[in-house]
């Protein structure tokens, strides 16, 4: 399989501009404060309250705005809801009515899945969707930072608002600009590579489909075989069509076929145009195949890497998440010092998730996985 090289000044400038737009912010705080009485006019205690109130409120609800511009211009432009998520707290369509679940995804604040139109000589409408957030944090910044200065109110309202209006900016800025953001890629970069490139276009209303599907009920290897295929190695190195290959070596997880999915697995955990998020859960299901296969070293290998950890540890209630930590109970060797997980107990847990996850079908799929463990694991007694 190609695997794309990235240039380290590539991988670095996300991180650089972030970093830059957050002592903007910091810098933008402190004035505010000044303009609005000046710290002489309360403590700097006081004034480090108010400004550390207003960035938290600023912080949900620049998500809350941001999620929210993708919905209602996703619906303006013919998409069709399907889910709303900040944070952990999920709002999903199911049978026809809302429903409150929760999820958790590393590197995302919040996340609006639309089920999107149909495509009419291989396009769709995707700029204001994919921008929409934007638009949205753009709107309220303006209006937040507008009130600050029009109000005369005391001050720690003023700063407060103006804080929040100072995120939005931040925000804006931060998915705007096109951008790779740690393990995901933001709504600008997304938006730049569908107007280029028709490979990505297509595989994104792929996804959106797959997204829509899964979140009726539907098992990734019920869904049509067409939405599956493996992509042109010639557009591999495509983020948004990398990503297809993920869905695929998923579908065949799914089908209970590990042994089957492993050698797309081991390609794409090296590629660096599947996003982080997707290699290192990759690398989960990679390190699941090798406990089946006796491979113990290179599993544990695997689960050891700094980056996979990271994600397991900030996602712990993720259902392949646990289904790893259950192939590695039954599987894995543990030193004299280590506790080896109890398989039950982590069955318990993912009974517990499946009772507010938003994708139930998700969770079948994985408690048959975790038989499938168990059946080895018995062969091997």
């Amino acid at each position: 399989m190609f695997t794309p090289a990235v240039p380290a000044a590539k991988k670095n400038f996300g991180q650089v501009v972030t970093t830059i737009i957050g002592l903007a912010v910091g810098i933008g705080c402190a004035e505010v404060v000044d303009l609005f009485g000046g710290f002489g006019a309360t403590s700097v205690y006081t004034a480090l309250l108010e400004i550390a109130v207003g960035l938290l409120l600023g912080f949900f609800l620049s998500i809350a705005a941001h999620e929210a511009g993708h919905l209602v211009f996703g619906l303006m432009t013919g998409y069709g809801f399907v889910s709303y998520r900040v944070g952990s707290l999920t709002i999903v369509r199911s049978d026809g009515k809302l429903k409150i679940r929760r999820m958790k995804l590393a590197g995302t604040g919040g996340q609006c899945l639309m089920s999107p139109p149909e495509m009419k000589d291989g396009k769709y409408p995707f700029v204001l969707y994919q921008l929409g957030g934007v638009i949205f944090n753009l709107v309220f910044s303006t209006v937040f930072i507008a009130v600050a200065f029009a109000v005369s109110g005391p001050q720690a309202l003023r700063v407060i608002l103006a804080d929040i209006g100072l995120i939005n900016l931040a925000t804006a800025l931060t998915n705007g600009i096109p951008l790779r953001l740690g393990a995901v890629d933001n709504d600008g970069r997304n938006a730049l590579s569908l107007g280029k490139n028709s490979a990505a276009l297509a595989a994104m209303h792929t996804q959106l489909s797959i997204a829509a599907a899964g979140a009726k009920g539907q098992r990734l290897r019920d869904m049509p075989e067409e939405w599956f295929t493996m992509p042109d190695e010639k557009d591999m190195d495509n983020t948004l069509v990398a990503t297809i290959a993920v869905f695929r070596a998923n579908r065949i997880m799914d089908s209970g076929d590990i042994s089957g999915a492993e050698p797309l697995i081991r390609s794409l955990v090296g590629n660096q145009a599947v996003i982080g998020l997707h290699r290192q859960l990759l690398a989960c299901d990679l390190a699941c195949a090798d406990y089946l296969s006796g491979k113990k070293d290179e599993a544990e290998r695997l689960l050891s890497a700094s980056e996979t950890v990271k994600i397991m540890q900030s996602m712990p209630d993720f259902p392949s998440v646990i289904r790893t930590r259950y192939f590695e109970a039954l599987f894995g060797d543990f030193g004299p010092k280590d506790k080896r997980p109890e398989p039950e107990k982590l069955r318990e847990r993912l009974e517990k998730v499946a009772k507010t996850y938003p994708n139930p079908a998700d969770i079948e799929s994985e408690l048959e996985l975790m038989e499938l463990a168990d059946r080895k694991a018995a062969e091997a007694s």
